[in-house]
C-alpha cells in the first residue's frame, strides 16, 4: 500500500513538473517568435562584434543570452545581462556555464524606478564598454510615464563606456531618440528593420564625454 502511494505521488510530481516545463517552453517559444530570427537579431552588430575583443558588455533585456554569447565568441572578457523573465535568465546562465568568461544574469523589470542600479548593485560596474538595449523598449514604454522613460534612458546612458546599441521599431525611434542627451553620442551605423526585428542604431560616446576605448586583453591582464 505504501509503495503504491509513493509511486502515485512520484507520478503526480512528474506530471506537475512536465506541465510546468511545457508551459515554460511554450512561453519561451512565443517570446522567441516575437523577438525574431537570431540571424536577424544579430544583423547590424558586426562592427560592435569586431570591437568586442577585451570589452565588457551589458545586455539590457538579454532574453536567452544568445546575443551576449556572440560577443563572448568575439572576445568579450565579461558579460552582465538583465531580463524580466526567470526562465530566460536560467537559459542564459546555462549557456554561459559552458564558457570561462565571467558572467552574471540578473532579474530586473526595467519599467520600475531604479531597476538597473538595483540589479547591478554589488556585482555590476560603473560603466561597460558596450551596452546593448535590443528589442526591449517597444514592449515596455507604454507602461511607463514620460518621467520614468527619461529615468530609464539616463540609467542606460550612464552605464555606457564607449558603445550603445539600440534596436526598436521605426515608429518608436523618435520617442526614444528624444530621450538621449544631445552631444553625448555619435551615430556610427544603422540597420533598417527586418521583418519583426526592429531598426538598429549603434552609437559611440562622443570624445568630449570622456569615455575611453575598450581595453585590450593586454591592458586588462586577461
Amino acid at each position: 500500500m505504501r509503495s503504491s502511494l509513493r509511486a502515485y505521488a512520484v507520478r503526480v510530481r512528474d506530471l506537475a513538473r512536465d506541465a510546468k516545463n511545457g508551459l515554460r517552453l511554450k512561453t519561451s517559444f512565443l517570446a522567441a517568435r516575437r523577438r525574431g530570427d537570431i540571424r536577424k537579431r544579430i544583423a547590424g552588430l558586426e562592427t560592435l562584434l569586431q570591437a568586442a575583443d577585451g570589452a565588457t558588455v551589458l545586455d539590457l533585456g538579454c532574453f536567452d543570452g544568445l546575443i551576449a554569447y556572440e560577443f563572448v565568441r568575439s572576445g568579450a572578457r565579461l558579460v552582465h545581462g538583465l531580463d524580466n523573465d526567470a526562465f530566460h535568465l536560467e537559459t542564459a546562465a546555462r549557456i554561459f556555464s559552458q564558457v570561462e568568461t565571467p558572467s552574471q544574469f540578473v532579474h530586473a523589470d526595467l519599467r520600475k524606478p531604479g531597476a538597473v542600479g538595483r540589479a547591478l548593485a554589488g556585482h555590476g560596474r560603473e560603466r561597460y564598454d558596450i551596452v546593448l538595449f535590443l528589442g526591449v523598449y517597444q514592449h515596455i514604454h507604454r507602461a511607463m510615464s514620460e518621467r520614468r522613460r527619461r529615468d530609464l534612458a539616463a540609467a542606460i546612458v550612464n552605464r555606457v563606456g564607449t558603445y550603445l546599441a539600440i534596436r526598436t521599431p521605426g515608429h518608436v525611434w523618435p520617442e526614444f531618440e528624444a530621450l538621449l542627451p544631445a552631444g553625448t553620442f555619435e551615430l556610427t551605423s544603422a540597420q533598417p528593420q527586418i521583418g519583426n526585428v526592429g531598426e538598429l542604431r549603434v552609437y559611440r560616446r562622443a570624445a568630449a564625454s570622456g569615455a575611453a576605448r575598450p581595453p585590450t586583453p593586454a591592458q586588462t591582464g586577461s
